[in-house]
């Protein structure tokens, strides 16, 4: 079995055309990565999957004690809609509780383990009324145009970046926008709730 091989900077634009000149035509090598061409898509948009492939294969071989879905592999356009569900999981509940404890890599790190789990939960209760934001302002263009910024920004950081640390970083932008907005619809919900009681 042979493929054509390509470095990224010489990947073309047209990669159907390049394919189609491999004993494979479906399917690519480049730096290991196999990438299984989508007739469906056009070519400029595959390329821009493909790219968000070889990141998060160089995020992968850096290594880290907090990688997350390693061996998953995701080389085609069909891979990434298979896995966008997982990867909203992963990008919205991030760290996972297996992380919230355990040795890390320093001591600080092992006390920080300890803090983030802590915060994440504060988080989870935050989404909470995130969701509970969607239903009240579900009418509401501008609010819904935000919702979709950040869930895009967390879901491209949790295809890219399956190191969990990297990942809390990169997506804080977007994150915590999110959160804050649950926090807000939760404090309000409290707030009115304590005025009914006084009433």
């Amino acid at each position: 079995m042979t493929h054509s091989k390509f470095h990224f900077a010489e990947f073309p634009d047209q990669l159907a055309e390049l394919a189609e000149l491999a004993e494979f035509p479906d399917q690519l090598r480049v730096k290991d990565i196999i990438w299984n061409f989508s007739r469906w898509v056009p070519d400029t948009i595959e390329r821009k999957f493909y790219q968000i492939s070889v990141v998060r294969r160089n995020t992968i071989n850096l290594g880290g004690n907090t990688l997350v879905d390693e061996g998953i592999q995701l080389v085609s356009v069909s891979d990434f809609i298979i896995y966008a569900p997982r990867a909203l999981y992963l990008g919205l509940l991030s760290p996972l509780p297996r992380f919230w404890s355990g040795e890390g890599s320093t001591p600080a790190m092992t006390m920080a383990r300890k803090i983030v789990g802590v915060i994440t939960v504060v988080f989870y209760i935050c989404l909470v009324g995130f969701i509970a934001s969607i239903q009240m302002f579900r009418r509401n263009p501008a609010f819904l145009a935000i919702i979709v910024i950040c869930l895009f920004g967390i879901l491209l950081y949790s295809y890219t970046h399956p190191n969990t640390g990297t990942l809390l970083r990169y997506r804080y932008g977007f994150y915590m926008l999110l959160v804050v907005f649950g926090a807000s619809n939760i404090v309000q919900a409290l707030l009115s709730w304590f005025n009914h009681r006084k009433s």
